[in-house]
């Protein structure tokens, strides 16, 4: 479908760009956090929903991975552990549902 992968791609464009996955940020979004809003910024491209991974190696951002459903949030998981020396995840260490 090809929604699904102009999502999947925005959710990895998100990660990358915040450096943070997709669920975190959402979290800061929310109401009365401090991202409120920040989903209307960069074009409407910036995906608040679990999905989205940055990839770490050395401590620095290399690039990202998204999914299109929650399933694959497990598989980007699987696949970023198994590349990155940081398990999937940055400074943050945010939780991926």
């Amino acid at each position: 479908m090809p929604t699904s992968a102009e999502i999947a791609t925005d959710k990895a464009w998100t990660a990358a760009a915040f450096r943070m996955s997709t669920h975190e940020l959402g979290q800061l979004a929310q109401p009365g956090q401090m991202l409120f809003g920040v989903e209307s910024t960069h074009g409407g491209r910036v995906v608040l929903f679990a999905g989205g991974l940055p990839c770490w190696r050395d401590g620095t951002v290399i690039g990202a991975i998204g999914g299109t459903a929650d399933e694959d949030a497990v598989i980007a998981r699987t696949a970023l552990n198994d590349f990155s020396n940081t398990q999937g995840q940055g400074p943050a260490k945010g939780v991926e549902k």
